[in-house]
């Protein structure tokens, strides 16, 4: 039982911090659109070529350095 709250908590925070990472990516190329279309084309290609394999590094360093050992104190 405590694995499986352990495990949902976990995914739930991932999950969070996702989106929040989504959601400021959206809101910033929104204002880029309103300034310059082009540039948010441009910078949309940019986002999604490099900046998703960032993404994956940074957080899975994250996790498994800050994060998940916090957690694991936090609930020993």
């Amino acid at each position: 039982l405590l694995t499986e709250i352990y495990t949902s908590l976990m995914s739930g925070i991932f999950f969070l911090i996702f989106r929040m990472e989504d959601l400021r990516a959206f809101l910033f190329f929104n204002s880029l659109r309103n300034f310059s279309c082009f540039i948010f084309t441009t910078n949309l290609f940019f986002y999604t070529s490099q900046q998703y394999f960032f993404y994956t590094i940074y957080h899975s360093v994250f996790f498994s350095y800050f994060i998940f050992p916090a957690c694991l104190y936090i609930l020993i």
